[in-house]
């Protein structure tokens, strides 16, 4: 997983247009937007906080990585109305 996030975050600063500090400002924006107290914390300097508090910079990849891939898979469901196959899950 850390592996392909990793990946993808390399292809898109070799091969993107897009600058880093329009790139900061979409995942501000996208965080703002989700609702993401952590996502606008993290971009706006919470990542030495979280390393102080004990996190390894590999954890907070990690971290963000299954962030993504559930966002990706979420999105994913959501447009194409993948129906259940089994029961809804119980509320929280």
């Amino acid at each position: 997983m850390l592996h392909a996030y990793l990946a993808l975050q390399d292809v898109l600063r070799e091969h993107g247009t897009i600058d880093a500090k329009t790139r900061e400002a979409i995942a501000l924006a996208v965080g703002n937007q989700d609702e993401c107290d952590y996502c606008q914390a993290a971009h706006t300097g919470a990542w030495q906080a979280a390393v102080d508090a004990g996190w390894s910079d590999e954890q907070l990849i990690e971290l963000f990585t299954h962030v993504t891939l559930n966002l990706l898979t979420n999105y994913f469901n959501h447009h194409v109305h993948t129906g259940l196959d089994g029961q809804p899950a119980p509320a929280l």
